[in-house]
């Protein structure tokens, strides 16, 4: 289990920060942001820096995509929901030891309701916000935040081939279809995805068949959850 040791304490034991700017942060931080990510966004440290600090004085390990390939079979274990909730994503189990991708290790809350959840003993690996974004989506993404939305797009009333007709000729119809919750919900999952990945380009592409969506990250274009043509 991960000492119950806080990060401001650590960041002074190191002379990442002194004392002083420790209490300056704990008072100018939002309440829902915790201290390490107050921190990275102010650029007063780095991320590496942080994720270093907690993988030494915590005798953690680093997240390495090559060492933990995604395995789909642990989906069925924590619930999307949950993995979303407490930022974590399951990397191996084995017996009654599960290992843990976590951006913050010293959450003992999630550590606690992921071993009541699993009825397992759990041990951290510490990864990064990105690293974590594309594990959820790679481990879960048929229930991916878009994905839900178009799961709930396919349960709903099927529309007859005739007004589907129509509304490829009918302008006014397709804006109003626009301003449809459903639509919206859609649209805003896709930016909140698009940011939680990193994204700097949005690239939707009417197919025959279907919408091609893919985003830009670091350069390059990947392929996302299909949407559907009507």
């Amino acid at each position: 289990m991960v000492a119950k040791k806080r990060l401001g304490e650590m960041l002074i034991d190191n002379k990442l920060l002194t004392d002083e700017q420790v209490k300056q942060a704990l008072e100018q931080k939002d309440n829902r942001l915790k201290l390490g990510q107050f921190l990275i966004q102010q650029g007063v440290i780095k991320e590496d820096q942080l994720i270093d600090l907690l993988s030494q004085q915590l005798k953690i390990e680093k997240y390495h995509p090559d060492t933990y390939p995604s395995d789909d079979n642990l989906s069925g274990m924590i619930p999307f929901d949950i993995a979303q909730k407490y930022h974590v994503s399951p990397l191996r189990k084995r017996g009654r030891l599960m290992l843990l991708a976590m951006v913050d290790p010293l959450d003992i809350k999630a550590l606690d309701s992921i071993e009541a959840l699993i009825n397992a003993e759990v041990e951290p690996v510490i990864c990064t916000e990105r690293e974590m974004n594309q594990l959820i989506n790679s481990l879960y993404s048929t229930r991916s935040r878009i994905g839900g939305v178009l799961e709930d797009m396919e349960t709903g009333t099927e529309m007859e081939e005739d007004v589907k007709l129509q509304m490829t000729e009918d302008v006014q119809v397709t804006e109003e279809m626009a301003d449809e919750p459903t639509v919206v919900r859609l649209v805003n999952r896709i930016f909140d995805q698009a940011v939680r990945e990193g994204a700097s380009d949005i690239h939707i592409s009417p197919q025959h068949n279907d919408v091609q969506l893919r985003f830009r990250i670091d350069g390059k274009l990947h392929e996302m959850q299909a949407l559907p043509k009507s």
